[in-house]
């Protein structure tokens, strides 16, 4: 009886050990960014520890993306956004596979690299997973065209972007459309674009997202910018001449005066499809044209 009892009593405790193990699961660290709020400029992100039963590879990644659409607690923000969401996600050997939403092709290529940045360090870290390759909406990001992203990619610092970053006056017309307002902006500047073309498209940027949307020919893109001798020449796509008559004049000024902010231009001479024509929509463009108060 005695030796019974003594073999169920074990037969408990080895159950109570599997369950206790199966129990505790394994530790994961997922990166989110600084809260703003908090003040806090020592780095940019902020690792924050879970535990899992989850041993799948795929499955814990998308358990990891979850998390980060959610602060977890005060000081913490989130990495992921719904504007910023990834779509799809699938593991092909070792190398994990993320579609974002469109809206990620949109960002600055310094605000993509800080997402990333923090899908990296928590996705490689799953056993399993040694690469990162990324798309938007089914197509390259051309910043990551063809790169796997490992967890020593794009480990970004404060004080890394902070030499990256500076402010600029941009303008924008106003409501009315009949001047310019002063908008205070923070540019960020990575190695393979040049500051005029950030602004460029800054500009049209947000009066594409503004009330003046409508003032933005449909598909018009910004080909290039060069400065030389104080001269920055802006080339258009050939759908910089569907502008309205009535809005060009101010359209084409706010490019000018957020240019010549810059201490390297004077002016702006306008090329389209790297032609300089006399006349864009009434505006004559012929000649690099000047700041102008509005």
């Amino acid at each position: 009886m005695k030796k019974r009892l003594l073999c169920l009593l074990l037969c408990a405790f080895l159950i109570f050990v599997s369950c206790a193990r199966q129990t505790a699961g394994s530790s994961y660290t997922v990166y989110y960014l600084n809260s703003p709020d908090e003040g806090s400029t020592a780095e940019v992100f902020r690792p924050f520890s879970f535990t899992t039963l989850e041993n799948d590879s795929s499955a814990l990644a998308e358990e990891m993306i979850r998390r980060l659409h959610t602060a977890p607690t005060k000081g913490f923000a989130p990495l992921l956004t719904a504007e910023t969401d990834i779509q799809s996600m699938r593991l092909e050997g070792s190398s994990l596979l993320l579609d974002f939403t469109e809206g990620f092709r949109d960002l600055e290529p310094i605000e993509q690299s800080v997402i990333l940045s923090g899908l990296t360090r928590s996705l490689c870290a799953i056993n399993g997973i040694d690469y990162i390759q990324i798309t938007a909406d089914g197509s390259s990001v051309p910043s990551r065209r063809g790169r796997n992203l490992t967890l020593s990619d794009v480990i970004l610092t404060s004080s890394e972007l902070d030499e990256l970053r500076y402010e600029q006056v941009i303008f924008l017309p106003n409501a009315m459309r009949t001047g310019l307002n002063e908008k205070s902006v923070t540019i960020t500047v990575p190695d393979n674009i040049s500051v005029e073309e950030l602004v460029v498209n800054r500009v049209l940027s947000e009066i594409a997202r503004g009330n003046n949307a409508d003032m933005v020919p449909a598909d018009l893109k910004v080909i290039s910018t060069e400065t030389g001798n104080g001269v920055c020449y802006l080339n258009w796509s050939t759908q910089i001449m569907d502008l309205s008559r009535d809005d060009a004049p101010l359209f084409l000024q706010a490019f000018v005066n957020s240019l010549c902010m810059m201490q390297q231009v004077r002016q702006v001479q306008f090329l389209v499809d790297g032609q300089t024509v006399s006349l864009i929509c009434g505006v004559k463009t012929d000649l690099p044209l000047s700041y102008e108060e509005w």
